[in-house]
């Protein structure tokens, strides 16, 4: 999915912060086309979405 190491560390934190339903996690999931690119924020919120569970 992601190789640009700096895109994989904001998904690495923001689906730590979905999964602990950690306050502003929906946030990160309205930002993810900015951190991973557009052709890749759908998996991104995707995978957010799975991990908190909603």
């Amino acid at each position: 999915m992601l190789t640009a190491p700096a895109a994989r560390a904001w998904l690495d934190t923001a689906l730590a912060e979905a999964e602990a339903h950690a306050p502003g996690w929906e946030e990160r999931f309205v930002t993810a086309g900015r951190h991973c690119g557009r052709a890749h924020a759908d998996e991104a919120r995707t995978l957010l979405l799975r991990a908190a569970a909603a």
